[in-house]
């Protein structure tokens, strides 16, 4: 959650820089989720089901935010 909100911050509005943040928030995502089965930890269930929610709640806080950037409530933001 914190990777995915931190690449929506810093990749503005060009296209580039957009699929480099996520590539980047998903690769330190994909790997902390291996390392933590690799390292006996969690179980694989536990991190699909971490990826699942956290995916989830970034997905309905994206859609909020541009909902309130629509109605004008996100003016000093950037909003792509």
């Amino acid at each position: 959650m914190a990777y995915g909100s931190a690449a929506i911050m810093i990749a503005g509005r060009r296209l580039w820089a957009r699929r480099l943040a996520w590539a980047i928030a998903g690769a330190i995502i994909a790997g902390t989720g291996f390392g933590r089965v690799y390292l006996g930890v969690h179980w694989p269930t536990d991190v699909a089901g971490g990826f699942l929610l956290a995916g989830m709640w970034l997905a309905l806080s994206i859609h909020m935010r541009n909902n309130a950037a629509q109605r004008g409530g996100l003016s000093r933001l950037n909003t792509t």
